[in-house]
C-alpha cells in the first residue's frame, strides 16, 4: 500500500459516521530502525490528531447521537480495530484539552510499514486539494497544482508530517459547529467524571 493511501485512511480512523467535524488533522509517520539486511525501515508508527472535534447537529437528540458516536470511537487500551485501508488502530483516547475536544490515534500498518514511494532519495505523497480543506503545515517541502498538493521529504527522515485544516462546507454549517463545540466539551466533561 503506498503512503497515499493512508491520508485517505485518516479520515476513517476516527472511526466515526456521523456529522463530527474537525478543525485540522495531524499525521505523524515514524520510521522505527532498518533491517540490517535490506536498510528499509523495519516498522512504521503512525498517530493522527484530530483538532477541535464538533458537530453541526440542528437538534439536542442529533447532538447526543453524535457526542455517542465520539464516544463509541474511543477503544479501551490494548484494543485492536483493523481499518479497511491497511491500518489497525492500536488505540484511540477522546480528551479535553484547553476547552477543546481532541483525538488521539496510534496506529500500525496491517503489515508492519508502509510501501510509500521512494524516487532518488526521496519519500513523495501526493494529497488532493479540495475546496474544504487545505495544507497548514508539513516538514516537507511542498508542491502546489490545481489539484493536488505534492508533499516531499528526504528518505533519511525518522518522521515525517502534515496538517490539514479542514473547513465547514457552509456559514450555516460553521455556526452550528461553532455552537455545539462547548455543549460537547460539558457532555465529555460529565461523562468522564461518571467513569
Amino acid at each position: 500500500m503506498k503512503i497515499a493511501k493512508y491520508c485517505i485512511a485518516v479520515l476513517l480512523l476516527l472511526g466515526t459516521s456521523g456529522c463530527l467535524f474537525v478543525e485540522k488533522i495531524e499525521t505523524r509517520v515514524r520510521f522505527l530502525g532498518k533491517n540490517s539486511k535490506t536498510g528499509e525501515p523495519a516498522q512504521t508508527q503512525v498517530t493522527i490528531l484530530y483538532y477541535n472535534v464538533s458537530t453541526d447537529a440542528e437538534t439536542d437528540q442529533k447532538l447526543q447521537e453524535d457526542f455517542e458516536e465520539l464516544l463509541k470511537s474511543e477503544k479501551a487500551e490494548g484494543s485492536e480495530e483493523e481499518v479497511e485501508d491497511g491500518m489497525i488502530i492500536k488505540t484511540r483516547h477522546v480528551y479535553v484539552e484547553k476547552g477543546k475536544i481532541n483525538v488521539r490515534a496510534e496506529a500500525v500498518p496491517e503489515h508492519g510499514k508502509i510501501e510509500d514511494v521512494i524516487a532518488n532519495g526521496e519519500r513523495i505523497l501526493v494529497l488532493e486539494r479540495e475546496s474544504d480543506n487545505e495544507l497548514a503545515e508539513t516538514n516537507g517541502k511542498v508542491f502546489k497544482t490545481e489539484e493536488n498538493y505534492i508533499i516531499v521529504w528526504p528518505e533519511s527522515l525518522e518522521e515525517i508530517y502534515w496538517i490539514l485544516r479542514l473547513h465547514p462546507e457552509s456559514d450555516a454549517d460553521k455556526a452550528a459547529i461553532e455552537r455545539n463545540r462547548p455543549k460537547l466539551v460539558r457532555m465529555l466533561e460529565a461523562h468522564s467524571k461518571q467513569q
